[in-house]
């Protein structure tokens, strides 16, 4: 007596973004071949009596791979530009203390340069 197949859910590998239907025979689970193929990147062939399923080497996980060249912190600004750059604020803040003061007061600015 034949058992007949019934759906039994989709088979998930971690880390692809495909699945496939599984079904169950005799209590146990089973799913295409060449789906399977297809979620793993894989082949198949057939040659005679014989299904020969290929799989790709996969890339070595995060935790695995040797660590590349990255910066350990973030590029920071110099010393030297950060000091300019306080500099150039501070001009500016001056500045605009002198022009809010003579806009107020109706004070004329000759400005030569």
């Amino acid at each position: 007596m034949a058992q007949t197949a019934r759906p039994a859910g989709t088979l998930v590998i971690a880390g692809q973004p495909d699945e496939a239907p599984l079904v169950r025979i005799n209590g146990k689970s089973y799913v295409d071949i060449e789906s399977l193929a297809r979620i793993t990147h894989g082949s198949v062939r057939f040659r005679g009596g014989q299904t020969i399923l290929t799989l790709q080497a996969q890339a070595p996980a995060a935790e695995e791979r040797p660590a590349a060249a990255q910066p350990s912190k973030p590029p920071q600004l110099s010393g030297a530009f950060l000091g300019a750059e306080i500099e150039a604020l501070t001009q500016i803040r001056e500045w605009r203390a002198a022009l809010v003061n003579a806009v107020q007061n109706n004070i004329r600015l000759r400005i030569t340069g």
